[in-house]
C-alpha cells in the first residue's frame, strides 16, 4: 500500500511534516468562528442536524459548555477545522449513551475515557490525504492531551469510510459495538487505547502509565 504524507508510520514516525496546527480555543470570536464552522459543515453540507434548529448559524449543543474545544488552522493560519474533546462531564459521554457502552466506561474507569466528536473540516480540505494529515495531527495532539490529564482511552463514533481511513493511518481504533444510527447515518463506537498507540508510535505518543 502506498504510504500517504503525513501518515504514522510502524516506527513511530511521519512519513512528512503535518501542514496543519491544532490549538486549544478559548477567545470567543474563534469559538464563534468553530461553531458557525460546525453549522456549515454538519448542518448545511451533511445535514446532520436540522438548521432551523441553529437560526443563528451557529451549531452547538449541552456538551459544549463542558468540552475542550480546539482549532485546526493551516500554513497560512486559516480555520480549517476543529473538533471537541469532552471528559469527565456530568452528563456523560453522548456516543456512550448512544451505544450503551456502559460496560466499556465501567472497565476502563469513567474518568480515564474522552470523548472525541463534532470532527468538522471544511469542504475544501477534505481530500484523502489531508483528511490523513489532519487524522494523524489530532492523534499525536491527543496523546500529549491525555498523558497530561492522565487519562487511558480515547472513544468516538464515526461512519465505516472514516474508520477505514483510520485504519490507513495506522491507528489502533478498535470497534466496540455493532452499528447504529446516530443522527442521520449508521456509526460504529471506536476506542482508542493510549497504551496502544504508543507502543506503535513511541517517538510521537509518549504514554506513561497512571500507577
Amino acid at each position: 500500500m502506498p504510504k500517504s504524507p503525513g501518515m504514522l508510520t510502524s516506527n513511530g514516525s511521519i512519513e512528512k511534516s503535518c501542514q496543519v496546527k491544532i490549538a486549544k480555543v478559548e477567545k470567543r470570536e474563534i469559538l464563534e468562528q468553530i461553531y458557525r464552522l460546525r453549522y456549515k459543515v454538519i448542518c448545511e453540507e451533511l445535514q446532520e442536524l436540522d438548521a432551523s434548529d441553529f437560526p443563528e448559524g451557529l451549531e452547538y449543543d449541552e456538551y459544549d459548555e463542558y468540552a475542550d474545544q480546539y482549532a485546526i488552522f493551516n500554513r497560512k493560519g486559516e480555520l480549517i477545522g476543529c473538533f471537541r474533546l469532552i471528559y469527565r462531564c456530568p452528563l456523560g459521554l453522548p456516543a456512550a449513551k448512544v451505544f450503551e457502552l456502559d460496560g466499556i466506561l465501567d472497565a476502563v474507569g469513567r474518568d480515564n475515557i474522552c470523548e472525541i466528536s463534532r470532527i468538522s473540516i471544511e469542504k475544501e480540505h477534505r481530500s484523502l490525504q489531508n483528511t490523513i494529515d489532519i487524522f494523524t495531527r489530532i492523534m499525536v495532539f491527543g496523546c500529549m492531551f491525555m498523558r497530561k490529564k492522565r487519562m487511558d482511552h480515547a472513544l468516538c463514533a464515526v461512519e465505516e469510510s472514516l474508520y477505514r481511513l483510520l485504519r490507513i493511518s495506522n491507528a489502533p481504533f478498535e470497534k466496540v459495538g455493532e452499528p447504529k444510527r446516530y443522527y442521520v447515518r449508521d456509526r460504529f463506537p471506536l476506542l482508542l487505547s493510549m497504551r496502544k498507540l504508543a507502543e506503535i508510535h513511541p517517538k510521537y505518543c509518549r504514554y506513561h502509565s497512571r500507577s
